[in-house]
């Protein structure tokens, strides 16, 4: 078996992958095994191989290496790392799910018991690794190159700010790259849809989202009418119509998607949009924590402070808030909805203005209503 045989066939057929290729080293190492089997890992610069790979066909071989070199394109070891309290083995469990269909796509066979999962195939890593936390269920599917995930075994233990301010693993470098393989893939007609989604979300511009937030609520109220502040122009005709809001909004209801994918990052965007909408002074802001149900109905009034910790953990759906508004007969001037985009929406929008804030959505977008992306 010669690995450099197997690379040099690769971009012949796949010309695109040639840069990301030249981002690596390679070695061959006799402890690279798992449960006693010859594998292949990479730590995000070096793709490690055991020689006992010579059993695997020409096609697994060549579709195990293009699988290393797109966990790295796609920064899999160091993303990992932002995740509070990481299930290491579901996480790895979920990136092959991502990775393994473009590996398919781009024309290779893998080792056969390797991770198959096609809803994940136009998700991020994220987004599979929280719905299969989600699914309570034992993932015994092993990743396609028989190795505990696509960091390697000693990842662990490595050091990702090691290699953060070079190569492959430097998020501007490997965007930029990784927009140039997609679009050399997408000439050839090989462009599978999860890689088009990465580059579309690491090229988006990035916005201030509390401007957003702020501009949002500000036009709302600006627009904003109410039969509670009637027009005396005509009230002295016997006709009730509505008038326009003054300074102030009336009811605004923060909802908090309390899955468990979102922890800690959660609560530091709801605080600085509860802050964000107390500056217009609302008369009264209603808190809903909700995952899969509503746990909790909060009503503050001006000067009241939210409470620290929100309720849930469970899977996501996000028609119960809206239920939960109409079973209460709330009427809020604008709904705020801090969330991950990862449930179940209502069928139809409600009648009043809803901003997503979108927190690791992975450039999903919803059907209906503004949206602002949590980029920082």
């Amino acid at each position: 078996m010669n690995i450099q045989r197997d690379i040099v066939h690769i971009l012949n057929c796949n010309p695109f992958l040639y840069e990301i290729a030249m981002d690596h080293t390679y070695r061959e190492s006799m402890d690279c095994l798992w449960e006693g089997h010859p594998t292949m890992s990479c730590d995000g610069r070096v793709v490690t191989y055991h020689p006992g790979i010579a059993k695997w066909t020409d096609e697994e071989r060549q579709g195990v290496i293009v699988h290393e070199w797109m966990h790295t394109g796609h920064r899999h070891h160091h993303r990992a790392n932002d995740i509070p309290n990481i299930n290491r083995k579901v996480w790895n469990i979920a990136a092959d799910a991502v990775i393994n269909p473009m590996v398919k796509v781009f024309g290779y066979t893998l080792p056969v018991g390797g991770v198959d999962y096609p809803w994940a195939a136009s998700m991020t890593a994220e987004q599979a690794y929280w719905k299969l936390m989600k699914s309570n269920t034992d993932n015994n599917q092993k990743p396609a190159n028989g190795i505990p995930g696509p960091m390697g075994k000693s990842d662990e233990d490595s050091d990702p700010s090691a290699y953060e301010s070079s190569g492959t693993n430097d998020e501007a470098h490997a965007g930029a790259m990784m927009a140039r393989l997609s679009s050399a893939a997408k000439a050839q007609g090989k462009c599978p849809a999860g890689l088009e989604m990465t580059v579309k979300q690491w090229s988006s511009p990035k916005v201030d989202w509390r401007a957003v937030l702020r501009e949002f609520c500000t036009k709302v109220n600006r627009d904003s009418w109410s039969y509670a502040r009637t027009n005396q122009s005509y009230a002295s005709r016997g006709i009730c119509v509505p008038g326009r809001r003054g300074r102030s909004l009336g009811d605004v209801v923060i909802v908090r998607d309390t899955s468990g994918s979102l922890h800690g990052r959660q609560a530091e965007v709801s605080a600085e949009a509860f802050g964000i909408l107390g500056e217009l002074r609302p008369d009264r802001t209603i808190i809903i924590d909700c995952d899969e149900r509503v746990h909790r109905v909060i009503e503050l009034g001006p000067g009241d402070l939210p409470p620290d910790r929100s309720l849930g953990g469970g899977c996501t759906d996000f028609r119960p808030a809206f239920l939960e508004v109409e079973s209460r007969n709330y009427s809020p001037d604008v709904m705020v909805f801090i969330t991950d985009l990862f449930g179940e929406f209502p069928k139809d929008p409600p009648v009043y203005p809803v901003m997503w804030a979108m927190i690791a959505s992975g450039g999903t977008r919803p059907p209906w209503g503004s949206s602002v992306e949590i980029q920082d």
